[in-house]
C-alpha cells in the first residue's frame, strides 16, 4: 500500500532506546498561545529491529515487547499532563489533527495536512500494540518517556533490505529499458540508412518492363525494411514514458542519499547510529548482506501538555516564551523548593536515575521510575506588556522525584519420594520423585531524590509479575523400549494457583506411568546401595514474569538419596514399577 516510506526514517532508534529529537511541525501551533492552554504534539518515533547473520541483534526479536524510550525538546519550557497512544487519544474522542494547538515531527510537502501524510506514510506500519506510558522526567522544555512496544507492524512489516533491493531491481529495469531504447534507435537509424540506399537503387528500375532476379531482391527488401521501420517508429521512445520514469526514478543510491540526509548527511548518521550507518556504508559500497534483515516499527505517541512561562530569577516571571532561561539556584532563591519560590524550572539539575537492571532474567531486580508534583504559589500577580496588554499569571512550581524500586524473588520447594525407603527423600533408583515448587515476589522502594521540595514515597507504576513457568532440571533422560515418550532431562512442571505477587507449580503426570502418576523417574542406573548410600542433587528453574523488560528467574538446589535399585524388588517389571 505504502510505496515511498523510505523517506521517514527521521530519527531512528536502533534496537535500543537512544533520544530522538522532534521536528515540530507548524501546523495549529501559536507561539503566542497563552500559558494554561491544552496542546498536543504528535511523536512518531522509530524502532528498528535487524537480524544480521542469521541472529537477533542484541536478542531483540521481531514480534516482541520491548521498552521504547524518547528524548524530546520542544520550543518553550512545558508542563507534561499524560503521554499516550494514538490509538487512547482516538478512543477518548480526541481528535487530535483538529487541535487548536497541535505539533508534529512527520515530513510534510507543500502544505499537506498532517493527517493524510500519517496515513500515507506510517499507518500500515505503525506497532498494534503500546502499553505502560511513562514519563521518566520533565525537565524545562524536555521531556523524556517510555513506552513498551510490540515490535511489528499492524498490517504489515516494513523491511528496509526489501527496499533496498526493489531498488536494485528498479535500477536493472530500467537500465533495460535504456538500452533497449538505445537498441532500437540505433535499428532505425541503419534501417533508414538502408532504406535510401534501396530507394536510390530502385530509381534506376525500369517497372514497366520484365525484372530481373536483382532487381527482385531489391523491392522485396525493401518492403522488408519499411515494414520493420514502420514497426520500430511505432514502439514509444523510454524518454517519453513517464510514469515508468517516476516509478523508477529512486534507484538504490537514491535511496542512501534519502537516509542520510535525516541526520544531517552521512556523519551525521555515523555519530547517532553507527550500526545503521554502516549498513547504508555497505549498502553505498554494494557490500551489503541481502540476507539480513532490517524491520521499521513505527511508535504513534501523543504528548497533552501545558506551555510555561520561565523566570530570570526567582519570583520574576517572564512575558516571553523565546528568551533563553536562567536557572534558579538554592544561593539565588533562599525559599528554594518552597512556594515562595515560584519558578516554574527546576532549581537544580535533574538527578541521574541509577542503572536499571538489565540481561535477560534475575531473581533481583532494580528500576526507576520519575514522577512529577507541581504546586501555585500564594497569590497571583498581573504584569503589563509594553503595548499595555495586562497579563494575570499565578507562580507555580514542578518537582521531578526519582524513585527506586526492587522486585525480590523467593523460591521454596519439596522433593518428596513415591516410595520411601528409609525417609520421604531416600529412595531406590528406578523409582521417582514429585516436587513443587511456590514463588513469590517481594516488592520495595529503594530509594528517592527530588529535585526540589520534599522527596515523597509513591507506590512503583510497574507491576512486577511472578514467574509464569518452571521445570525440573536432571542429569538423565529415561526411555522404555515400548513407549514412544521419553522423559527428559528438563521435566516442565504444572502451573498451579497464581496470584500477583506468587506462583506454585507441582509435578505433572508422567506419560510412561501406566496410571499417569504425577512423578519424575530416576535413572536405574544412578549409584547408591544400602551399604553405601548416595546423595543426588537436581535443581528446579523457574523463570518468566518480571518487570520493566527483565524476566525473573531462580535456580532452587534439592537432593535426594539412593540406597539401592529398583530391581532388587520382585514387584517392578518393564523397567518401572508396576
Amino acid at each position: 500500500m505504502k510505496k515511498h516510506i523510505a523517506n521517514v526514517l527521521v530519527a531512528v532508534l536502533l534496537f535500543t532506546s537512544l533520544a530522538i529529537l522532534p521536528v515540530l511541525g507548524e501546523e495549529g501551533y501559536s507561539h503566542g498561545a497563552e500559558t494554561g492552554d491544552v496542546r498536543y504534539h504528535l511523536d512518531i518515533g522509530v524502532y528498528v529491529v535487524a537480524k544480521v547473520n542469521g541472529k537477533w541483534v542484541n536478542g531483540i526479536a521481531s514480534n516482541t515487547v520491548q521498552p521504547y524510550k524518547a528524548n524530546l525538546n520542544f520550543p518553550t519550557h512545558i508542563k507534561v499532563k499524560r503521554v499516550m497512544s494514538l490509538a487512547q487519544a482516538n478512543n477518548e474522542g480526541i481528535n487530535i489533527w483538529n487541535q487548536k494547538y497541535f505539533t508534529n515531527n512527520i515530513p510534510l510537502n507543500n502544505g499537506e495536512p498532517a493527517a493524510k501524510a500519517y496515513f500515507g506514510l506510517y499507518d500500515d506500519y505503525i506497532s498494534p500494540n503500546l502499553v505502560a506510558h511513562t514519563i521518566i522526567s520533565n525537565n524545562g522544555n524536555n521531556l523524556q518517556f517510555s513506552v513498551d512496544a510490540l515490535l511489528k507492524g499492524q498490517y504489515s512489516d516494513y523491511d528496509v533490505m526489501q527496499q533496498y533491493k526493489d531498488r536494485i531491481t528498479r535500477t536493472e529495469t530500467i537500465q533495460q529499458l535504456v538500452v533497449k531504447d538505445n537498441q532500437t534507435s540505433t535499428a532505425i537509424q541503419n534501417l533508414v540508412a538502408e532504406k535510401n540506399k534501396l530507394l536510390a537503387e530502385m530509381k534506376g528500375i525500369n517497372f514497366g518492363g520484365q525484372l530481373n532476379s536483382h532487381e527482385k531482391q531489391v523491392v522485396a527488401r525493401y518492403d522488408v525494411v519499411l515494414k520493420q521501420l514502420n514497426a520500430l517508429q511505432a514502439r514509444p521512445s523510454y524518454k517519453t514514458i513517464d510514469k515508468v520514469i517516476e516509478s523508477y526514478k529512486l534507484d538504490e543510491k537514491s535511496f542512501i542519499q534519502e537516509v542520510y540526509k535525516f541526520w544531517g548527511g552521512q556523519e551525521g548518521l555515523k555519530a547517532t547510529n553507527p550500526s545503521m550507518y554502516q549498513m547504508m556504508v555497505n549498502m553505498e559500497q554494494g557490500k551489503a548482506n541481502l540476507n539480513d534483515e532490517y524491520y521499521l516499527v513505527f511508535i504513534p505517541t501523543v504528548i497533552e501538555y501545558e506551555a510555561l512561562k520561565t523566570c530570570d530569577v526567582c519570583g520574576q516571571d517572564r512575558l516571553s516564551d523565546q528568551v533563553a532561561d536562567t536557572h534558579c539556584t538554592a544561593s539565588s532563591c533562599p525559599h528554594f523548593g518552597t512556594p515562595q519560590c515560584g519558578c516554574y524550572t527546576d532549581p537544580v539539575a535533574q538527578v541521574t536515575p541509577p542503572a536499571d537492571t538489565t540481561g535477560s532474567c534475575t531473581d533481583v531486580i532494580k528500576w526507576s521510575e520519575v514522577q512529577s508534583h507541581s504546586y501555585k504559589c500564594s497569590g497571583c500577580k498581573t504584569k503589563t506588556s509594553s503595548s499595555g496588554k495586562k497579563t494575570k499569571y499565578c507562580p507555580g512550581h514542578t518537582c521531578n522525584h526519582v524513585y527506586t524500586y526492587q522486585s525480590k524473588l523467593s523460591s521454596s520447594g519439596t522433593l518428596t519420594a513415591a516410595k520411601p525407603n528409609g525417609n520421604s527423600t531416600t529412595f531406590k533408583s528406578g523409582y521417582g520423585f514429585s516436587v513443587n515448587v511456590n514463588n513469590s515476589i517481594a516488592t520495595s522502594q529503594i530509594g528517592n531524590s527530588g529535585a526540589c521540595g520534599k522527596s515523597l514515597s509513591k507506590a512503583n507504576i510497574k507491576k512486577p509479575v511472578p514467574p509464569s513457568a518452571a521445570e525440573v532440571r536432571t542429569n538423565w533422560t529415561v526411555k522404555l523400549k515400548d513407549s514412544k515418550y521419553t522423559q527428559p532431562k528438563n521435566v516442565a512442571l504444572f502451573k498451579g494457583a497464581v496470584t500477583g505477587t506468587t506462583s506454585k507449580f507441582v509435578t505433572a503426570a508422567n506419560q510412561l506411568s501406566n496410571y499417569k502418576n504425577a512423578q519424575i523417574y530416576t535413572d536405574v542406573a544412578l549409584k547408591g546401595t544400602k551399604q553405601k548410600p548416595i546423595k543426588h542433587t537436581i535443581s528446579v528453574y523457574s523463570y518468566g514474569g518480571g518487570v520493566n523488560g527483565v524476566q525473573f528467574c531462580k535456580s532452587l538446589p534439592l537432593t535426594f538419596t539412593i540406597n539401592g535399585n529398583m530391581y532388587e524388588d520382585d514387584w517392578t517389571v518393564d523397567g518401572l514399577p508396576r
